[in-house]
């Protein structure tokens, strides 16, 4: 605990050093933040040790040992016939895979916590400046090719766009568009995945 504790104290200096342009009450906040971001982290990282160690410790109660060859981490490759030992090693790696995956997903969902607040007053500001979506999407080179001038008139009706990821297959989201009460369509919010 007192580790955990010095090492976001560490980062939380860097973090103050850097940020001296910021006034004093924002690089507290921003330090607090930031150590209880490597706190967590340091969870994270704790709770993926802990799951490996029970990973191999079930597999050590589950295979018998066979004369000093069964180690913990990668098999040498001396060891075993090449196809067993890339299985076992591919094992290995998919267990490692699927924690990592955890802590990640976990990870993930703390900081999007943390970061909704923030977001909601972004989202609230934003909102009181006009056409503000419509000259952030005009001002994209991609998208000013393929947009035309009844298309700009219709985004200055939009108010926020919001992105939420879709968990399978990876690098999928879904966009959800909102737009205050206008003359091109009835609904509130567009919906594209």
């Amino acid at each position: 605990m007192v580790g955990r504790a010095r090492r976001a104290t560490i980062f939380r200096v860097e973090v103050v050093q850097q940020g001296t342009a910021l006034e004093e009450r924002e690089v507290v906040g921003i330090g607090e933040e930031l150590g209880l971001l490597v706190e967590d982290i340091i969870q994270v990282v704790e709770v993926v040790a802990e799951e490996r160690e029970q990973v191999l410790a079930e597999e050590r109660e589950e295979k018998p040992q066979e004369q000093g060859l069964e180690m913990p981490g990668p098999r040498p490759m001396t060891a075993w016939p090449p196809l067993e030992a890339l299985e076992a090693l591919q094992l290995e790696l998919s267990t490692l895979n699927a924690q990592a995956s955890r802590a990640y997903t976990w990870l993930k969902h703390k900081i999007g916590q943390r970061q909704k607040p923030h977001l909601d007053c972004r989202r609230a500001i934003l909102q009181g400046i006009p056409g503000f979506w419509a000259r952030a999407v005009m001002n994209h080179p991609q998208m000013l090719a393929i947009i035309n001038d009844q298309d700009e008139d219709m985004l200055s009706y939009m108010i926020h766009l919001e992105v939420q990821e879709l968990g399978h297959p990876r690098h999928r989201c879904k966009l959800i568009f909102f737009f205050w009460n206008n003359p091109y369509f009835w609904n509130n919010a567009i919906i594209k995945e």
